[in-house]
């Protein structure tokens, strides 16, 4: 029994010091390129280290806590990248390099670190500890937005993918999507639907960062800036929320609903892509991102009860329940 709690004592050890540094030492192996700089090739210390602009000695040692999780690999002096360190390569379409600079970075953390305040009051604690709540500091935080929206976007890429695979949209006509960020999602969705016509509606920022980079190519999408606490456009035959309502409390999602319901027509649809939670121990990702959504937004990731209790309350039906590949869950929902 003493040899048993030992090893597990030796566990807590490993997994209380190691995992937050791991996503330190990604999002720095990110912030350097280092898997850019390897590609499909081999590099030594000393080249990567040239390339890089880095101390020779110190990127050995971020280098040697990067193998031992698979992520880069070390042979006979020469670092290769290995199918995990592919996916922070800036030139393969579906890497996630956004998505760990944003855990790198902080952002998260500043709620995260109040874990425990935020269970013993239930109420998110960014606010508290950076003054202002969480989207209103990216209004007045240009970077901090760019970051978070390019990190959404290496969210779902694969899920507008697994959408279209699993929902057939041949039929549509106008499709509106709600915080639909830089459009990944909207632009996948038209080109399976030939006759179809899209409108991408977000915060004023997001519409800025599309135009400014040009990040949004297509002449079927119409960008309108708003707020979808306000009216929404009117008119769609289908209306599209993406991890939008695990951002917030059932209060404020049910003014998201109800103005999605005002600006719906009878036979219109809403697809609300998230994930659903189940209960009992199974692993899922969406139990840890709940976790955030408590400290940092004042949100939470919902079961299918919760949905379907939110969606009468709008005044609308949920219709049925498709589950992709990638673990999100596409909830159609109906006027009622």
């Amino acid at each position: 029994m003493m040899s048993q709690n030992k090893n597990v004592r030796a566990e807590m050890f490993y997994l209380v010091g190691s995992y937050s540094v791991q996503v330190k030492a990604i999002a720095a192996a990110v912030n350097l390129k280092l898997a850019d700089c390897i590609g499909d090739d081999r590099r030594s210390s000393r080249e990567l280290a040239q390339l890089v602009g880095c101390d020779e000695a110190a990127l050995c040692r971020l280098l040697r806590a990067l193998t031992c999780t698979g992520i880069f690999r070390e042979e006979a002096g020469y670092y290769h990248n290995t199918p995990r360190s592919d996916t922070l390569r800036r030139d393969r379409m579906d890497n996630i390099a956004d998505w760990a600079r944003m855990f790198g970075c902080g952002l998260i953390d500043h709620g995260l670190e109040a874990l425990d305040q935020a269970t013993r009051t239930g109420l998110p604690q960014f606010e508290r500890r950076m003054g202002t709540p969480f989207f209103d500091y990216l209004e007045h935080n240009s970077e901090m937005s760019s970051m978070f929206s390019a990190a959404m976007t290496n969210f779902s890429y694969g899920m507008a993918e697994n959408a279209v695979a699993a929902w057939s949209f041949a039929d549509a006509r106008r499709i509106i999507d709600i915080g639909g960020g830089h459009g990944k999602m909207l632009k996948t969705i038209l080109e399976s639907a030939p006759g179809a016509c899209g409108v991408l509606f977000d915060r004023q920022q997001v519409i800025d960062e599309i135009m400014e980079n040009n990040l949004l190519d297509s002449e079927d999408i119409t960008l309108v800036a708003g707020n979808f606490f306000n009216p929404v456009p009117h008119g769609g035959d289908i209306y599209i929320l993406r991890h939008i309502l695990h951002d917030w409390p059932d209060d404020k999602c049910l003014v998201i609903l109800r103005n999605i319901r005002n600006a719906m027509p009878d036979r219109g649809k809403l697809l609300i892509l998230e994930h659903v939670i189940t209960s009992g121990d199974t692993p899922e990702m969406g139990k840890y991102l709940d976790l955030i959504m408590l400290t940092s937004l004042g949100g939470r990731e919902r079961g299918i009860d919760e949905f379907r209790t939110l969606l009468e309350q709008a005044g609308m039906r949920l219709n049925r329940v498709v589950t992709p590949e990638g673990g999100h869950s596409i909830i159609e929902a109906l006027p009622a």
